[in-house]
């Protein structure tokens, strides 16, 4: 068998395991079992490491999502971080620091990988956080006199003592 054909073969079939929810160690065993090694004609066994990388780059399934969940599980004002970071034109990595401060509510979070997080934001909420992602220090300030959110930053006066 050429080798190209044998590395398509290998290829479709880690989507194939990928795709029924197998992790790449699992995926390196089952090929294993099956006989797929390194290159036809060779006895080492597809390691680890090849899965891997051969999942990164030539499957759809290295960034595959969990078992589908639809939005429409999801209660009235509940996002995945995702889609509120996206709705709220910022970075998820912003919107995932707020949440770990307490900016944003948290209902629940999966139990199962990949552990996305599901957040609480009705209009009004969603307005606030992109009032505080537009205007981040003013915001914050003017919301942390009201008590709504913490501070950015201490005020320069209000260091604290050892």
């Amino acid at each position: 068998m050429p080798p190209q054909h044998y590395y398509a073969l290998i290829v479709e079939r880690i989507g194939v395991l990928a795709a029924q929810g197998c992790n790449a160690p699992a995926i390196a065993r089952e090929l294993g079992c099956e006989g797929y090694t390194m290159a036809p004609g060779r006895s080492d066994p597809i390691s680890l490491t090849t899965v891997r990388r051969l999942l990164r780059e030539n499957t759809s399934a290295a960034r595959r999502t969990p078992p589908a969940v639809l939005r429409e599980s999801l209660a009235a004002d509940e996002w995945w971080l995702r889609e509120l970071a996206a709705e709220l034109s910022m970075p998820s990595i912003t919107l995932y620091g707020w949440a770990r401060r307490g900016w944003v509510t948290v209902v629940r979070k999966e139990s199962r990988p990949p552990y996305r997080l599901v957040l609480h934001a009705d209009p009004a909420e969603a307005e606030r956080l992109r009032a505080l992602r537009l205007h981040a220090a003013a915001a914050a300030a003017a919301a942390s006199a009201r008590g709504d959110v913490p501070m950015l930053r201490r005020p320069r006066g209000d260091a604290l003592t050892r």
